[in-house]
């Protein structure tokens, strides 16, 4: 049995090459509905759900929607008999085909099919599988929430929802409120601090009328890192003139592994790699003293 209810709609995809005259011949107009026609659908109920009870044993059977991006995915899953529609994607609303959550199995032949799968099991994969879609969905939202504060004197982003103060179990009532941007307390404070207004300090001579260009100048660290670039080959070639069985050592440190990777990697204890860190040391302010550094 394969444990991916996707099984039989990546066999189609891959037979996509074979059916090339079929595709060619398929209508873009018919498979590809305008958004505006899916929220006209969304606005009467039309849309396909997810789950729907099973007409012999009155159990929900679990579908996960496969985005039709193209004529060829629609063509390929008509041809298996999905059914294809609108439907409900998290806050998107697509036009997919609906792929059952049950698992499947192969005949003698080699052929795929579905398989009665218990409802809770289904419910399992289906959740497995849109949980990747919802955390994209979620981070989407908080992506452009703006950032208040928490309490406690940091800040956090502006939750999506917040706990309804009215809400009790078993009531009617929801148990979450959705928060908006209008009225917010926050928004003179975000519209006054996050303003941003860029100058330069150029300037024009007063007779001429040139400009003058302002550059600032480069602080003393700032070319550190390539500096070092620089030091850690020399720093190696100077080790293995004075100590050649430290050479390896010298080489994983200054590459920034750690003492303990180093040893690991060298294939020597660590108590043996701390020694010979201890006299590194000693060889690296020798060759501090004694270099030129640019």
């Amino acid at each position: 049995w394969s444990s991916s209810p996707w099984a039989l709609f990546v066999s189609l995809r891959s037979a996509r090459t074979e059916r090339t005259q079929i595709m060619k011949k398929s209508d873009n107009q018919d498979s590809h509905i305008n958004s505006a026609q899916g929220q006209a659908l969304e606005s009467h109920g039309n849309l396909i759900p997810h789950h729907r009870p099973n007409p012999i044993t009155g159990e929900l059977d679990w579908f996960v929607p496969q985005e039709i991006k193209e004529p060829a995915d629609e063509e390929l899953a008509r041809l298996r008999g999905f059914e294809i529609g609108w439907t409900k994607y998290g806050f998107r609303t697509i036009r997919a085909a609906m792929i059952p959550c049950r698992l499947v199995a192969r005949d003698a032949n080699g052929n795929e099919y579905f398989i009665d799968t218990p409802s809770e099991i289904q419910h399992q994969r289906y959740c497995a599988i849109m949980g990747d879609e919802w955390k994209e969905q979620d981070a989407a939202k908080q992506a452009g929430r703006c950032q208040i504060p928490d309490g406690r004197g940091g800040v956090k982003r502006c939750p999506t929802r917040i706990p309804n103060p009215t809400y009790v179990p078993g009531g009617d009532m929801p148990k979450t409120l959705p928060i908006s941007c209008i009225g917010c307390n926050y928004e003179p404070y975000k519209s006054a601090c996050t303003i941003v207004t860029f100058s330069n300090l150029e300037s024009s001579h007063l007779e001429t009328g040139d400009e003058i260009p302002f550059e600032a100048v480069t602080p003393d660290l700032y070319n550190e890192a390539d500096r070092y670039m620089r030091l850690s080959p020399a720093f190696v070639d100077f080790v293995r003139t004075r100590a050649p069985e430290l050479v390896g050592l010298a080489s994983m440190l200054t590459r920034e592994y750690s003492r303990s990777d180093a040893a690991r990697m060298l294939g020597i204890p660590t108590s043996t790699a701390g020694s010979q860190k201890q006299r590194l040391r000693k060889l690296l302010l020798e060759f501090l003293d004694n270099c030129f550094i640019p």
